[in-house]
């Protein structure tokens, strides 16, 4: 856990973790990255798990009934 961990004070600068992710989800520049491929690749499991946190549960289940009433009308 220790190489987690010393990932995560990376972005206790700067940059934080959710602008990085946005940033290379978004980056054109980034699409073909093998680290980028892995992380869409393995995004039902990344929002399972977020819809598992009690932290981020409610916002995550919101923000599906907003997508999908939004592509309802």
């Amino acid at each position: 856990m220790d190489t987690y961990r010393q990932l995560l004070d990376m972005f206790c600068g700067d940059i934080s973790l959710s602008q990085f992710l946005v940033t290379v989800l978004t980056a054109p520049c980034f699409d073909d990255h093998p680290a980028v491929a892995e992380l869409i690749s393995r995004n039902d499991n990344i929002i399972r798990t977020l819809s598992l946190h009690v932290k981020s549960r409610a916002t995550l289940l919101e923000w599906a009934r907003t997508t999908i009433n939004a592509d309802c009308v």
